[in-house]
């Protein structure tokens, strides 16, 4: 992202490299990242990529800052993490 940098990201379960995620199941997403400048957190899903291409979390509220800890806003300098718990889609690929 230009607008955040990645410093670690956590997927469990994940018992292997590569991670096999099982459809309909709950995974905990952990992401922790520190932002160069202030950021509007106003995005509602976040991309990736896998070896099975572009991969797409979508947040199934409006405000993402529910997840953010510290609470938004994102400030210049300052570290944050996500945690989300979503449903692997059962229609995944």
């Amino acid at each position: 992202s230009v607008d955040v940098s990645v410093i670690r990201l956590t997927l469990s379960p994940c018992n292997s490299e590569p991670c096999f995620l099982v459809r309909g199941k709950t995974v905990r997403l952990e992401i922790e990242f520190a932002a160069p400048r202030d950021v509007r957190a106003e995005i509602q899903e976040i991309r990736g990529s896998s070896g099975q291409g572009p991969q797409l979390i979508q947040f199934p509220e409006d405000d993402i800052c529910a997840y953010w800890f510290p609470p938004c806003p994102i400030k210049a300098k300052k570290f944050y993490a996500l945690l989300y718990r979503p449903r692997v889609n059962v229609n995944s690929k």
